[in-house]
């Protein structure tokens, strides 16, 4: 980006109408860098036939802008899941080098001559290092490589090809037992929406930890954790499932208000129980809803729960997404308690 803007500053040299250009295309690189990448490697793509130059800044915009983009999303979701920006820069090395400088991951990598692959290379990389970067050391590595390999796949979905080569770079990881076991688990707690929004969460809040070494209790109990949450959406219809998580590290519940198996429980027992969990020392309450109904209680025991001044709790966040649940796609409600 850099090197075009030096190009930008030599044409626009010659007028005050041009310099006004240039100040407004500065601003917003500034501003809206991933958008701005992306509309330069648009630009680039048409001079890179005749110029050398033009094709590295286009790829470098394009890989530059598609993991921003992506970055930013989690980022938003999740304060602190993904903290850092990422820039790339192709230059001819074998073996890839990223580093932190200021607030940016700044990754150094061989050109591999086709886009897909590129993108591929440079967001695993990325995602390996930018992902829960203060966490994922407490986590074991089945279940940090299945949340990565999840994650990458969410950034480069817009590119088939892209994900043949990740599943390449993968190859042997997805050949391991316990890490195909957890890959399977992160995508249908993905599907739901709930590795963001409950597993992300609750694995960031581990950052407090930071820099202390990961102890064999630390890494079973995250491990648990993730299992509990598949264990979670996973449940079949009148399945009975133990809905609390009580670890050194971490403690929440999760409720389900699912109308067709309340049995008589209604938003009342729903309230109840979450009177009952907080005196049991459950500070962490996580309300999920699928379906219309289902998210129209939701709402209503969120709200009685908010309002009760003896309860004491905070709405960290209610978010209302598109989902799949048990196969179909559906809206989905899931939302954060906290007591203060």
């Amino acid at each position: 980006m850099q090197d075009l803007i030096g190009i930008l500053i030599n044409v626009f040299s010659f007028g005050g109408g041009a310099l006004f250009v240039l100040i407004l295309f500065i601003y917003l690189f500034i501003r809206y860098p991933e958008k701005l990448e992306r509309f330069v490697s648009l630009i680039m793509k048409v001079f890179a036939y005749f110029s050398k130059k033009a094709e590295k800044i286009r790829i470098t915009s394009y890989i530059n802008s598609s993991v921003e983009k992506s970055r930013k999303h989690y980022e938003n979701t999740i304060p602190g899941v993904m903290p850092f920006g990422f820039r790339v820069s192709f230059i001819d090395i074998e073996n890839p080098e990223i580093y932190k400088k200021q607030n940016m991951l700044i990754l150094k990598m061989k050109n591999h001559r086709n886009d897909s692959k590129n993108l591929a290379y440079a967001t695993t990389y990325y995602i390996s290092s930018g992902l829960l970067p203060y966490s994922r050391g407490y986590l074991k590595h089945s279940v940090c490589k299945s949340i990565d390999y999840v994650t990458i796949k969410n950034f480069i979905e817009h590119d088939k090809i892209s994900l043949d080569w990740l599943k390449k770079i993968f190859e042997k990881e997805l050949k391991q037992k316990d890490v195909k076991k957890h890959i399977k688990y992160a995508e249908e707690i993905d599907e739901q929406g709930f590795l963001t929004r409950i597993v992300f969460r609750e694995f960031q809040k581990l950052s407090r930890l930071y820099p202390k070494e990961a102890s064999d209790e630390l890494l079973k109990e995250t491990t648990t954790f993730f299992e509990k949450i598949y264990e979670i959406v996973s449940k079949k219809t009148g399945e009975k499932i133990d809905p609390f998580f009580y670890g050194k590290f971490i403690q929440m519940i999760v409720i389900p208000t699912v109308a067709k198996e309340k049995k008589g429980m209604g938003i009342d027992g729903h309230y109840k129980f979450v009177e009952h969990s907080i005196r049991q020392g459950y500070s962490h309450i996580y309300i999920i809803a699928a379906g219309g109904s289902n998210i129209s209680d939701g709402k209503k025991l969120i709200e009685l729960l908010r309002n009760d001044r003896l309860l004491n709790l905070n709405e960290e966040y209610t978010d209302i997404y598109e989902g799949v649940y048990k196969g179909d796609k559906n809206k989905i409600l899931c939302s954060l308690l906290t007591k203060s």
